[in-house]
């Protein structure tokens, strides 16, 4: 593979979409932290009747869950790999291939736009074009999910000392061994942001700590637990390796 196309996104998650969704659904702790993003996007905020988009939506992992917790909504969704969407269960005229600014720039509002999973791979110039269509695409009393790594988190700074020691062939064909520019962030570099809306809510996700997540991945989730219900406010950040912000708009 090209380096320029090592470094495409689209690229990368279409090489890994046919195993993507069984290996979050098999990996206890993968399992776990996806439902703990969606709980945190969720809270107690309903979306019987709302219109939805799931942007970078992947092989659908949002569109499942909505649908166990049942209820009607008129969902849509876009993602850069066309191969993710294949492998969803979206239906196809749902879908669309591509950046939600070109896939949703004619659409109607939306009442929720959820953007998880996905700032991690947009540069900063991307994340603000899509924070902007985001402003113009949300329906009076709707909020915007959008989920950020952690810069400051433990996990991510030994990420980044392993990835610096350790030559990319031993890292395997996960983020980590790729060559994908990805994107981190501390919760004060966002909130000095000049956002188009109000951060209403701020949660700190994935209570982890490297390596143990994938040796006992059962422990971890339980131990994720524990965490998140007694660290004290000041050191849970500190395990997190995300955060997510519910924005709302300001008029």
């Amino acid at each position: 593979m090209s380096k320029k196309k090592a470094q495409d996104p689209a690229c990368y998650f279409d090489e890994r979409a046919a195993t993507y969704k069984e290996d979050v659904l098999q990996d206890p702790f993968l399992y776990y932290f996806h439902i703990q993003r969606f709980e945190a996007a969720l809270g107690s905020r309903s979306l019987l009747g709302k219109r939805i988009l799931d942007v970078g939506c992947g092989p659908g992992l949002l569109f499942d869950y909505l649908q166990k917790k049942g209820g009607s909504f008129d969902y849509w969704a876009c993602d850069v790999s066309a191969q993710m969407l294949e492998n969803s269960r979206i239906p196809k005229h749902k879908r669309c291939v591509g950046i939600a600014q070109e896939c949703y720039q004619k659409a109607a509002g939306f009442d929720a736009i959820f953007l998880l999973g996905l700032s991690t791979y947009l540069s900063a110039k991307e994340l603000e074009n899509l924070i902007l269509f985001c402003r113009q695409k949300l329906n009076p009393g709707g909020f915007v999910a959008v989920s950020f790594t952690h810069r400051k988190s433990l996990d991510y700074q030994l990420r980044q000392f392993v990835k610096r020691l350790l030559p990319a062939s031993w890292l395997g064909r996960g983020i980590l061994g790729s060559q994908l520019q990805t994107q981190a962030y501390s919760l004060k570099e966002i909130k000095e942001k000049p956002w188009p809306f109000q951060i209403s809510e701020v949660d700190w996700l994935n209570q982890t700590i490297p390596g143990i997540n994938r040796l006992l991945p059962r422990l971890s989730v339980a131990l994720a637990r524990v965490r998140k219900q007694i660290l004290p406010r000041f050191i849970l950040p500190w395990f997190s390796s995300d955060f997510l912000l519910i924005l709302r708009r300001e008029d």
